[in-house]
């Protein structure tokens, strides 16, 4: 009987095991990272901002995802791997400027921009800030494939949660917004009827 139970909790911790995501060893460069894709809308003479993705990513690696679907919102949480980290580290490390990472500052003649708007922010591991708009079309390919990596899929949906609220960084998007020199028009390219008139 004891030979029985003992078999039995040695499988439950066995089990209990394998649904703990260790911590990373690498740490990373930076004390926070945050990149939100969301779009503006106004309300009136105000404009506000709808945040549809927002991953956040803290000083010990761990990723905190959300996402805005039809049905609610999901909310998942997971550390990086150490490859993850190490290839975060390599760009988000204080040493060069977001800005240096982008290859182009507005679109080619008869490119329209669909969307969406994305927003980045992080502080390197000495408390020092950058931020960036980031357009795919812009951005570097390698910058670009980074960034996507964090995304995971969601662990599940909260219904009773139908938007993604975080006033301190719609403040920071509105901000960098009003400065930004090459965000270009959000447009709908042309439909085939408009192209042959």
């Amino acid at each position: 009987m004891i030979r029985k139970i003992c078999t039995i909790l040695v499988c439950l911790s066995l089990l209990s095991l394998s649904h703990i995501q260790a911590q990373p060893h690498i740490k990373p460069a930076f004390k926070y990272w945050v990149h939100a894709t969301y779009e503006t809308k106004l309300s009136g003479a105000k404009k506000q901002v709808e945040i549809s993705d927002l991953q956040e990513i803290n000083e010990a690696g761990l990723a905190h995802l959300k996402t805005k679907y039809y049905k609610g919102v999901t909310d998942t949480s997971f550390y990086l791997s150490d490859d993850q980290i190490q290839k975060l580290n390599t760009i988000f490390n204080g040493s060069k400027k977001l800005t240096s990472y982008m290859v182009a500052n507005k679109l080619p003649p008869g490119r329209h921009y669909a969307g969406p708007l994305e927003y980045l922010y992080y502080i390197d591991a000495r408390g020092k800030s950058d931020e960036l708009l980031l357009v795919d079309a812009f951005m570097d390919d390698g910058f670009n494939q980074l960034v996507q990596s964090v995304f995971i899929l969601p662990s599940k949906v909260d219904q009773k949660v139908k938007s993604i609220k975080n006033p301190v960084l719609t403040g920071k998007i509105l901000k960098c917004e009003s400065s930004c020199t090459y965000l270009p028009k959000i447009e709908q390219p042309p439909t085939v009827l408009e192209i042959v008139k």
